[in-house]
């Protein structure tokens, strides 16, 4: 298995700027009380496409900017 302590350092400089361009994920629950839903809602919101999010790991993460234009009502 890779860790971290394995990566060169011109691997771990990468990875540190990917997650600096990256900025924060918030998992389902999170975005359910950022948005004042229902965790059900916020799926609800994935699958008719007016939230962006990734899967990672099996579990749904959503960045910050997805969660502000749904907010905004650009979703």
């Amino acid at each position: 298995m890779l860790v971290y302590a394995d990566l060169s350092e011109d691997e771990k400089a990468a990875a540190e700027r990917f997650k600096a361009e990256a900025g924060e994920l918030f998992d389902v629950r999170q975005a359910a009380l950022i948005l004042g839903v229902s965790v059900r809602t916020v799926m609800n919101y994935v699958k008719s496409g007016r939230l962006a999010g990734v899967k990672l790991g099996g579990k749904w993460r959503f960045h910050a900017d997805a969660l502000q234009k749904l907010m905004r009502g650009d979703g």
